[in-house]
């Protein structure tokens, strides 16, 4: 599906990179407020860590397959 400009240029632009992400939930009063503070901290602990072992693999694609389509 194809939208028009006037539609699709008030959309934004989903994050590039995990980090990127937390980064933007980090920063993000709307997530703080919906979530709440305890489950952010440690939902962003574990996806900090995931970031990290994501950069620190020599085979990325490998790492994407086993760690979210390993059931399939």
């Amino acid at each position: 599906y194809l939208a028009d400009e006037s539609i699709t240029g008030k959309l934004a632009v989903l994050p590039n990179s995990l980090e990127e992400a937390i980064s933007l939930a980090k920063n993000s009063p709307l997530v703080r407020d919906v979530i709440g503070e305890s489950f952010l901290e440690k939902y962003l602990e574990l996806k900090e860590e995931e970031a990290g072992t994501y950069a620190a693999t020599g085979d990325q694609e490998a790492f994407i397959r086993e760690r979210y389509f390993n059931i399939v």
